[in-house]
């Protein structure tokens, strides 16, 4: 379980409850070294996939971050991004970064 865990597939909390990844292709493709930033441009069904997961990263980010910016931390909505961000900065680590360079040339390339 500890391997899966530096893997950045799941985390399992305290309790034994494991907490999965939801962004599989973001994972996958970060530790894949032949893959470049300019990948982002083929059209293929994977790199879509990709895409769409870079898209929803970017969403449950900035959702989280209007609420912060609004003082809103203990809402019933403005709690579920909060603690889905908390969750996916001890998920994601380092991917995180990495995520934000490919979301970046995303939006410049718009």
């Amino acid at each position: 379980m500890k391997l899966f865990e530096d893997e950045h597939a799941w985390l399992c909390r305290d309790d034994g409850t494991l907490l999965l990844n939801p962004f599989i292709k973001m994972n996958s493709y970060s530790k894949d070294p032949d893959f470049h930033i300019q990948d982002l441009d083929d059209p293929n069904v994977w790199t879509q996939l990709l895409i769409a997961d870079l898209r929803a990263f970017s969403f449950l980010r900035t959702r989280s971050l209007s609420y912060a910016k609004k003082g809103d931390f203990a809402g019933p909505v403005a709690s579920k991004y909060h603690a889905t961000i908390h969750f996916l900065n001890a998920l994601l680590g380092p991917q995180q970064q990495w995520a934000l360079e490919l979301l970046d040339h995303l939006n410049r390339a718009q």
